[in-house]
């Protein structure tokens, strides 16, 4: 049985698109050797596939490709203002991949891109030596799974390995962002101080009803609970959060959260509530419907489609009160 067989449906490809200039990158004849027999179409370059017009992301959702390409300069981007920033001094995001396995409702993926299908860029050493650089001059923070979940690609993409291996020793600590549930790396690698593994979290029936293609939540704390006891560096992510949700449902879930991931052992967290560039969420609402069902305004002077700001107040106190049955508010960061 070939890997792209024994993939969760998710991560098999119904075709492989390689940049020409892609196909001698170490990294990309490790991708093929791993989906050995998915077909492999040769193109000049990934725009042609990835940006052309008239695409049907739901579609590709379900018949996924996967465009093996090298990214050119800038490999990486000052931080974007709704991200968090983790207090550092220096914050910058790189995109070693776009597009993600997953399919959440409200993804802002879907706003942002013409595609569904995912795009990889194979140039690793040249984002190593972009983030060494960043880093010469003051330590830094790296957001290295801004457009994508390099956890949950990991079985095709070992981004997760190379990243350990390229960063070690450098004063920069890169976040892998996740809704993954795969243990396998935190059995099978040590931890380094360069990665803080980000968990995104919600509760079961947002899950189910919001990211039904995302693992459960006890599968998540599953994953978290084995990255604790294996000493590697945890984030946990409340984001995006409901402010027209039941919050007896949030309760319910701080509570079985704690009640598995030790608190101890968790850098830092935050919680931050939907929010989304108008200009994104109106193609996304195209695709997504059922986006308009959520309590939201036009935030006029940013520009960004969230709630309104009585819910939001009221919200953050509310969760606030959550996490801090549990965590410093040191550690608690809040988006807005």
């Amino acid at each position: 049985m070939t890997l792209s067989a024994s993939l969760p449906r998710r991560q098999r490809f119904e075709a492989v698109y390689a940049e020409e200039r892609a196909l001698d990158w170490p990294l990309t004849r490790r991708v093929l050797k791993r989906l050995d027999g998915c077909p492999v179409i040769t193109i000049r370059h990934y725009k042609d596939v990835f940006n052309r017009s008239n695409q049907d992301p739901r579609w590709q959702k379900r018949h996924p490709s996967l465009i093996l390409a090298v990214k050119d300069e800038p490999l990486l981007y000052p931080g974007p203002r709704l991200c968090q920033d983790f207090g550092a001094a220096a914050f910058y995001y790189a995109n070693l991949a776009v597009g993600c396995p997953f399919d959440c409702t409200y993804c802002y993926l879907q706003g942002m891109y013409p595609s569904a299908h995912l795009l990889a860029f194979m140039n690793m050493p040249d984002f190593i030596q972009a983030m060494a650089r960043a880093a010469a001059d003051t330590p830094c923070a790296i957001a290295a799974s801004h457009d994508t979940d390099l956890l949950a690609l990991r079985q095709v993409i070992p981004y997760p390995e190379l990243l350990a291996a390229g960063l070690a020793g450098l004063p920069l600590q890169a976040e892998i962002r996740t809704k993954s549930a795969d243990r396998s790396f935190f059995l099978q690698n040590e931890p380094t101080a360069e990665l803080v593994f980000a968990f995104s979290l919600a509760p079961e029936p947002i899950i189910g009803k919001l990211e039904p293609a995302a693992p459960p939540l006890d599968a998540r704390l599953q994953a978290i609970q084995t990255a604790q006891a294996r000493g590697f560096t945890v984030r946990l992510c409340f984001d995006p959060v409901f402010a027209d949700w039941d919050t007896a449902d949030y309760d319910a879930f701080y509570r079985h959260v704690f009640s598995i991931v030790d608190p101890s052992r968790v850098q830092d967290a935050s919680f931050g509530f939907f929010r989304m560039p108008e200009s994104f969420f109106r193609r996304a609402r195209r695709l997504r419907p059922e986006l308009m069902d959520l309590r939201t305004v036009l935030d006029t002077p940013s520009g960004v489609r969230t709630y309104p700001e009585d819910l939001r107040r009221a919200g953050q106190a509310i969760h606030l009160a959550f996490l801090g049955q549990y965590l410093d508010r040191r550690q608690i960061d809040i988006q807005s």
